[in-house]
C-alpha cells in the first residue's frame, strides 16, 4: 500500500463524544495517520478539537464539516486555535452538506442558509480562508464575501493548515484542484475515482499548481466480519439507510450502471418496503462501492482503492452485528497492517 498520508479512519458515528476522544486515542496506538470527523447536527470541528488536544502524532480532521453554516474567518480562527493546540495535526474538510426538508411542502433546503451557485460560492470561500490562514493582514472583495483589513491572533503556528472539499461532481473537483490542498470522494467507484482525479488535475493545472500536490482522499464504507454474508447483508441495510435513499446518491449508482436497482430502491422505499430495498442491491454494486469481507478480503480491497490513486484512504467502519464500537474496533485491527506501512 502506498497512502501518501496513510490510512485514517471515521470514528464518531453510532458512539458518544466522550467514547469518540477514548477511541482516537486506540486508534492513534495501533498506527493509523488521521482519525476522522464526520459532521451531523453537532459541530465538528468542536469534536476533532478534542481529538486533535487528546493524542499525540494523530492528524485530527473532519471529512466533513458544512462550509455554509460557517463564515471562512470564523472557519480560519477556529482552524488556528486547533492549531496551536496539536500543530500541523488538524485537516479542514469541507463540503456543502446535504440537502434538507425543513417542511414537506417547501422545497429543499440547506438549514435555511443560503448556499445557491455552490461552486463559484466554495471557490470565494477557499480564497478568503486561504489567505486569512497566512496569517497576513486580509482585505477581499468577491461576489459572496467581502472583507477589510482582518487578521488573525494568533495565526496558526504550524504555518499551514491543510484545507481539503468534499468534490463529488466534476466542477467541485477543479475548484480543489485549483485551490485546495486535497479532495474527498465517498460512495466512489473505479470509473468516478479516475474522473475526479482527471477533474483536479485540470483544475491544478490551470491555476499554475502541480497536479501530484493535491491529495485525493477517498471516504471508504466498510464492514467486516468472519461470516462474510453478514457483512454484506448489513452493508446492503446501511447503503440504503444511510445514503441511498437520497436522489442524489441514487443517481451516483445510475450513473455507474445500476438504473434498475435505484428504481427498485424508490419503490420501495415508496412503499414502506425498507428490508426490500436493501435486499434489491446485488453483491456487484457492493463490490464496486465498498470495502465487505473478511478480514483479510477487506484488506486487500483497501489496497485496490488505494491503487486507483487514493492517498488520503479513509476507513468508514459499520457494523454487521449492531455494536458499533465493537465494530471500529473489528476495523483497527483488520487493517492495522496497511496503517502501518
Amino acid at each position: 500500500m502506498n497512502a501518501s498520508l496513510g490510512v485514517g479512519l471515521l470514528a464518531n458515528v453510532g458512539v458518544s463524544v466522550p467514547a469518540t476522544v477514548d477511541f482516537a486515542r486506540e486508534i492513534e496506538q495501533a498506527g493509523y495517520a488521521g482519525v476522522w470527523i464526520v459532521e451531523y447536527e453537532y459541530d465538528a470541528t468542536a469534536l476533532a478539537q478534542a481529538v486533535a488536544a487528546a493524542t499525540d502524532v494523530v492528524v485530527s480532521g473532519t471529512c466533513i464539516t458544512r462550509a455554509f453554516t460557517r463564515h471562512p474567518i470564523s472557519m480560519a480562527e477556529t482552524a488556528a486555535l486547533i492549531d496551536c493546540l496539536a500543530p500541523g495535526r488538524f485537516v479542514i474538510g469541507l463540503g456543502t452538506g446535504p440537502l434538507k426538508a425543513a417542511d414537506p411542502k417547501l422545497d429543499m433546503q440547506r438549514w435555511g442558509q443560503e448556499w445557491d451557485r455552490p461552486v463559484a460560492r466554495m471557490r470565494e470561500y477557499l480564497q478568503v480562508l486561504r489567505r486569512a490562514l497566512s496569517g497576513e493582514m486580509v482585505t477581499y472583495q468577491g461576489e459572496f464575501y467581502e472583507l477589510q483589513n482582518v487578521q488573525l491572533d494568533p495565526a496558526p503556528p504550524s504555518g499551514h493548515v491543510p484545507i481539503y472539499i468534499a468534490a463529488g461532481g466534476e466542477r467541485m473537483s477543479r475548484v480543489g484542484g485549483a485551490e485546495a490542498d486535497g479532495v474527498f470522494v465517498h460512495l466512489a467507484d473505479r470509473e468516478m475515482t479516475e474522473r475526479s482525479l482527471e477533474a483536479v488535475a485540470e483544475g491544478a493545472k490551470e491555476a499554475g499548481r502541480d497536479p501530484s500536490q493535491i491529495e485525493f482522499g477517498n471516504l471508504i464504507m466498510t464492514c467486516v466480519d468472519d461470516d462474510r454474508d453478514a457483512a454484506y447483508a448489513a452493508m446492503r441495510h446501511w447503503l440504503v439507510d444511510f445514503y441511498l435513499n437520497m436522489p442524489s446518491y441514487q443517481k451516483v449508482i445510475e450513473r455507474a450502471g445500476y438504473a434498475d436497482t435505484a428504481n427498485s430502491i424508490r419503490e420501495r422505499l415508496a412503499s414502506g418496503d425498507v428490508a426490500g430495498a436493501s435486499a434489491s442491491i446485488p453483491d456487484a454494486l457492493v463490490d464496486e462501492f465498498t470495502v465487505v469481507g473478511t478480514p483479510l478480503e477487506c484488506e486487500q480491497k483497501l489496497a485496490e482503492i488505494v491503487s486507483w490513486g487514493t492517498t488520503v484512504p479513509i476507513v468508514y467502519p459499520f457494523p454487521s452485528r449492531g455494536d458499533w464500537l465493537e465494530c471500529y474496533r473489528r476495523s483497527v485491527e483488520a487493517f492495522a497492517p496497511a496503517a502501518r506501512l
